[in-house]
């Protein structure tokens, strides 16, 4: 654990001084204007589970960014997550998780056509429940989280999409922008 954690923070020391002389943290990147909104919608790995639990539905997560028109690169949105798993055999039960949140996102502006990199806070409500006759679950809870990403447009309105952070630690998919 600990040489991942080195190795991620020489990869962010690394990648950083590489955008240090064309990156501007007060505009947005080129892709995108103020006043767009952006769609997004993606599979997740790595999720939510442990020792017997097996996937049902894999983790799904949606979010909608409006980037602000105001003089720095930010936007605001929100988010949904839905993701459904099984535990056990012979007493099989499955377990949902589902997360609605709002977000905020500061966008970084590293000089790569098409690349729109960001990073931000969600803050919203999550919520667990399982089918389990025995020891039913209702677990509901504030939801806060960070998350980092990256969007490569191919064409003006559509886009590759990843994301790191939580409830699914990694999340790919496509992003469009109208």
């Amino acid at each position: 654990m600990k040489k991942l954690v080195l190795v991620s923070m020489i990869f962010i020391l690394v990648c950083g001084s590489a955008f240090a002389f064309v990156f501007d943290p007060l505009l947005l990147p080129d892709p995108v204007e103020a006043g767009d909104f952006i769609f997004d919608i993606g599979v997740g790995f790595g999720a939510f589970g442990g020792p017997g639990w097996n996937m049902s539905i894999p983790p799904i997560g949606a979010s909608l960014t409006y980037f602000l028109p105001v003089e720095v690169p930010v936007s605001v949105g929100g988010m949904f997550a839905f993701m459904q798993y099984r535990w056990g055999t012979l007493h099989a039960w499955t377990g949902t998780f589902l997360v609605f949140a709002a977000r905020a996102n500061w966008h970084f502006n590293v000089g790569v056509e098409n690349l729109d990199l960001y990073a931000g806070f969600s803050l919203g409500y999550q919520h667990f429940t399982t089918n389990d006759q025995h020891i039913p679950w209702r677990l509901s809870s504030p939801y806060f989280a960070g998350q980092i990403g990256a969007r490569y447009f191919f064409t003006g309105n559509l886009a590759a999409a990843v994301e790191l952070g939580h409830p699914m630690w990694i999340r790919a998919g496509v992003a469009f922008k109208f």
